[in-house]
């Protein structure tokens, strides 16, 4: 019989760091579709014409602009609940709109949408549970998803594909941004409580959106050199390349400086769909230190 292949338990088994893979976004556009999620989720959905093409627009128009589709149940309705999340490192922000599918949705101005949105207080956890896109996100998605709506009720949300399908079960938080990655269902009230006091769970850290993937490198390893785990500890202040990267941030207690280098040699299949195998970067610690100012 031949073996079933999953990316995400390959990537497990060969012992890939986590951290340094998050994708980088400023501003997630979070829209309810109940309907099915082909492995184009936009783009293969029955959202008007115009609404699709207006979103490949705005995405131009802002690179670090990423929609998503959620969901909570298959249910339709005539209108749809829809996020806007800024997430950069300081005061991140969820606002709230309802849409009407046929008067607005094809008319969809961020600008105009955020005006009239109101402050979301609450945060929202977010599982990709996207299967069309890759069968892990739908194996080990799914009971992810009933963890976390078990701790959090109606704040848990599934969302389309977020990228790293080798790192599923995959978790966001937010307002933060925070991605985890091959998160099991007895991780989650860990990953729940951790945000809940404002602190990252280090286990299955990948990153924060907000910043370029070496600087997701080089914060988890500051944080796991200092033990400072809450979010607030420290400031990204900047990154500078050579032979290797030298990253800096603030603290209370001054100037971090993390030296760190990518490390190559690693290669797998990174994708359920893929046939070949692909490099697999990953950053190694170097040194931590505190320079003066």
């Amino acid at each position: 019989m031949t073996e079933r292949f999953f990316c995400s338990e390959k990537s497990r088994n060969r012992q890939e760091f986590l951290f340094g893979t998050a994708t980088r976004v400023r501003t997630w556009l979070l829209i309810e579709y109940p309907g099915v999620w082909r492995s184009d989720a936009i783009n293969e959905s029955t959202l008007p014409t115009p609404v699709k093409e207006r979103l490949e627009h705005l995405q131009k128009l802002q690179p670090f602009l990423r929609p998503l589709l959620i969901r909570q149940s298959y249910r339709r309705s005539d209108r749809m609940r829809c996020f806007i999340v800024n997430t950069p490192e300081i005061s991140p922000s969820i606002l709230y709109a309802e849409l009407s599918i046929c008067d607005e949705l094809d008319r969809l101005d961020i600008a105009q949408l955020m005006e009239r949105a109101r402050p979301f207080e609450e945060p929202l956890f977010l599982v990709c549970t996207h299967g069309n896109h890759d069968k892990c996100c739908a194996k080990f998605g799914i009971p992810i998803y009933k963890a976390v709506r078990e701790v959090v009720g109606e704040q848990a949300w599934e969302c389309s594909h977020v990228g790293g399908d080798r790192f599923a079960g995959n978790l966001l938080c937010f307002p933060h941004g925070i991605y985890y990655g091959h998160v099991t269902p007895s991780d989650v009230p860990f990953i729940v409580n951790a945000y809940s006091r404002g602190d990252v769970h280090l286990d299955n850290y990948r990153g924060r959106c907000c910043y370029a993937r070496v600087v997701q490198a080089a914060d988890y390893f500051l944080r796991r050199q200092t033990g400072r785990l809450s979010l607030d500890s420290f400031r990204y202040k900047s990154a500078v390349k050579s032979d290797k990267w030298t990253v800096h941030f603030t603290g209370r207690d001054g100037l971090h400086e993390i030296t760190l280098r990518s490390r190559s040699g690693l290669v797998g299949i990174v994708t359920c769909h893929s046939s070949t195998p692909s490099p697999i970067p990953q950053f190694e610690l170097i040194g931590h230190s505190q320079p003066a100012f």
